[in-house]
């Protein structure tokens, strides 16, 4: 079964009022010109597959909280595919997405990651993947990918797809979502149903395996050349970071999270700076971000150094 990474033709509508996009999502699909093709064959059929957080409570108010303390964001109760989070979860063991394929065929698997705030392994079973260029992929939160997925093994029922976090921060804490979440890919085929499909442990990457999401992404290249500037006046390096801020309250010593860019951290303003640009309002936005963090260290290191926010 062969997967080619193409170009991206679709894109995800969601809502921007706080954590409202975890169900209030979408899909436009974005289809050639009229009188234009696409850069590959014309598939069987097109399937969307929507990747998503799956909460048992008001996602919203625990938000609000956690921002307000400094805590970490919540994690979801389960993942889905296409609205299931798939047969190793005992309430969908009888409703699992399955994609009804024929044998031979081409089809386009346009993928979304509308989980709220990780990054995703996704893969068909490595176990059938040998003429693959690679055999998963590392979708980010908001990113989409077009896969041609051509249909070419032995009749039956496969693990279409096996999809778990990747989690970058396992020194600091192990609480994070460790499911898998699963879809079913069958052939529309006669032949002999199997009495159980067979997961492989070795189809995905481990859960914190960043040399694979490393030798991902450096298989993505574009299709086209772009002429890009050349007569460089500025240099920036800017580093994006989740800092932890240790405070005394009441003799307890408590771990407060905050984002900084360039180990500068910043409270929100009730304005965004793009509303405050496009309608010239002053006060929302300096000119004095830094060129360069004020101190330079090995920023992937499991040992970092104390004091680097501002």
């Amino acid at each position: 079964m062969r997967l080619y990474f193409l170009v991206k033709k679709e894109h995800w509508w969601h809502a921007h009022s706080d954590w409202t996009r975890n169900t209030v999502h979408g899909t436009i699909v974005v289809h050639p010109a009229e009188g234009t093709t696409s850069p590959y064959p014309q598939p069987e059929a097109e399937v969307i597959i929507i990747l998503r957080s799956w909460y048992t409570y008001d996602v919203n108010l625990l938000v609000v909280e956690d921002l307000a303390t400094g805590s970490d964001l919540p994690n979801p109760d389960a993942y889905t595919i296409n609205g299931q989070p798939g047969d190793f979860y005992n309430c969908s063991k009888e409703t699992t997405y399955r994609l009804s394929v024929d044998y031979g065929k081409t089809y386009l698997l346009r993928i979304i990651n509308a989980v709220m705030s990780d990054e995703i392994f996704f893969s068909i079973d490595a176990s059938y993947l040998k003429p693959v260029i690679t055999s998963y992929i590392l979708i980010m939160p908001g990113q989409t990918m077009d896969v041609l997925m051509t249909t070419n093994q032995s009749l039956g029922q496969y693990y279409m797809v096996a999809a778990h976090l990747y989690y970058t921060a396992e020194a600091i804490s192990t609480g994070y979502n460790k499911t898998i979440f699963t879809a079913i890919l069958q052939y529309n085929e006669d032949y002999d149903l199997p009495a159980a499909l067979y997961y492989l442990s070795t189809t995905l990457p481990p859960f914190t395996d960043y040399k694979a999401e490393i030798s991902f992404r450096n298989e993505l290249r574009s299709l086209t050349e772009v002429d890009v500037p050349k007569n460089i006046t500025t240099r920036m390096f800017i580093t994006a970071a989740e800092n932890q801020f240790l405070f005394n309250s009441s003799g307890d010593v408590i771990k407060s999270l905050s984002a900084s860019l360039n180990n500068v951290t910043w409270v929100n303003r009730w304005v965004d700076v793009l509303q405050a640009y496009y309608k010239n309002m002053s006060g929302f936005y300096m000119e004095d971000f830094p060129n360069n963090p004020p101190e330079f260290y090995d920023f992937v290191s499991e040992h970092l150094p104390m004091n680097t926010a501002q």
